[in-house]
């Protein structure tokens, strides 16, 4: 691709960031760095927004990487109408050289100023810095203010209620705040949670994929060394992926996968290839596909899972590994 399309994909990628940090306010602001759940959450919003999907390998190709041509324009006319554009052709119309407007506009402010300071007279220099004294006075003492509200940092472990040891799995923490958007968090690989805060109270719900969904309500000034917090297995997401890895006879499996699975369950598979992002698969569809003594059943990997109060598994998300990277 030539300069001024590597300027506009660029800018692009930009926007995109900034429509998914809309909901997703805790992601890394540098879309490169984006990698494991939150490609997943991004192919989501997708799907959610302008029923369009990309693949894995297509993220890595033009968004972890710097593509030598641009993308296909079907892909270029999906990503623009997520960012709030008819089509790409609109996108370059309303962005034709964003980069040189802002260096005109730089240029123009500096002469501006230059122009302005000759024309103040000394007097006018002196109101001008008695002025500037009173804003830093001001902002002095709101900034006193700011670093008296006391922010403390506590720390939250995650352990397995019946091992009683660290999750070995991705654990997912989304905090709740009265009159703001949820945030969402990933524990590090000790399955322990940072969060700072100058808040009396947290309210935060647990994910993980073979443990219960929990939310904790807690009083912080309680709590002064890192808490490690209790989360239960779930049985039935264990029962599933045992029972889809297993080597029972494939009639055993299908009949207890049956029992375990909601008739009217959604389940996704989600794709690494160019033509879909994520398809949402039938009961025996599933159980027909996991079953199978396939070499790529070896690479199922289970993401997550949602069970109601009668047991029954009422929401499925998994992919198969593919050779490519």
């Amino acid at each position: 691709m030539n300069k001024k399309e590597k300027t506009q994909f660029q800018i692009l990628k930009k926007k995109v960031s900034e429509r998914f940090l809309q909901d997703f306010p805790e992601a890394n602001s540098d879309i490169s760095t984006w990698k494991g759940l939150y490609i997943v959450y991004f192919q989501e919003h997708l799907l959610k927004n302008v029923k369009g999907n990309v693949s894995e390998k297509w993220f890595y190709t033009y968004f972890k990487q710097e593509p030598e041509k641009l993308p296909r324009i079907d892909m270029l006319n999906l990503l623009s109408e997520y960012v709030g554009y008819k089509s790409w052709k609109h996108f370059i119309m309303e962005n034709p050289s964003e980069q040189e407007e802002e260096s005109n506009k730089i240029i123009e402010e500096k002469q501006l100023e230059e122009k302005h300071t000759k024309k103040i007279s000394s007097v006018q220099k002196n109101i001008l810095k008695w002025i500037a004294g009173i804003i830093f006075l001001v902002a002095g003492i709101f900034g006193i203010q700011e670093i008296n509200k006391n922010n403390n940092t506590y720390t939250f472990c995650f352990y397995d209620a019946d091992a009683n040891s660290p999750i070995p799995s991705q654990v997912e923490i989304t905090v709740h705040k009265k009159g703001e958007s949820s945030k969402r968090y990933l524990a590090d690989a000790q399955s322990c949670f940072n969060y700072t805060t100058s808040d009396d109270t947290l309210e935060m719900t647990v994910n993980s994929k073979f443990h219960k969904q929990t939310t904790f309500k807690y009083i912080l000034n309680r709590y002064k060394e890192p808490e490690v917090i209790q989360i239960e297995p779930d049985e039935y997401a264990l029962m599933l992926n045992y029972y889809v890895t297993s080597k029972q006879k494939i009639k055993d499996r299908q009949s207890k996968l049956r029992k375990l699975i909601s008739n009217d369950a959604l389940i996704y598979q989600v794709y690494d290839n160019e033509v879909y992002g994520v398809e949402v698969l039938t009961k025996e569809q599933y159980i027909g596909l996991v079953t199978l003594p396939t070499e790529s059943l070896k690479k199922y990997i289970q993401i997550y899972s949602e069970t109601n109060d009668k047991g029954k598994i009422t929401k499925i998300k998994f992919k198969i590994l593919t050779d490519e990277n």
